[in-house]
């Protein structure tokens, strides 16, 4: 008499266990492509992130202190200059 209590009672049905699905990294719905921009690779891009800088906007509002500021504290090694970050950050938001 398998699965039949001993006072005639069915037993009590297993509850499901739900089973999570593993974590998936959020993507990063804000902000631009910022790879757009020459010489911006993926690691620049989380650095960049880390900073809270993720929109072509910010970047093309950098004053001299800021490119000073972001070059020493991301140790871009005057980077953000010779690559005209802000000229091409500019450009590319007159096309959106």
């Amino acid at each position: 008499m398998s699965g039949i209590a001993l006072d005639g009672a069915k037993p009590a049905a297993k509850k499901a266990t739900a089973k999570k699905a593993p974590a998936k990294k959020a993507a990063k719905t804000e902000g631009d492509d910022l790879t757009k921009l020459s010489g911006v690779g993926p690691v620049i891009v989380g650095k960049l992130s880390d900073a809270g800088i993720t929109t072509f906007k910010q970047i093309a509002e950098w004053t001299a202190e800021d490119v000073a500021k972001f070059d020493e504290q991301l140790n871009f090694k005057g980077r953000i200059e010779r690559e005209g970050w802000i000229e091409q950050a500019k450009e590319l938001l007159k096309g959106e």
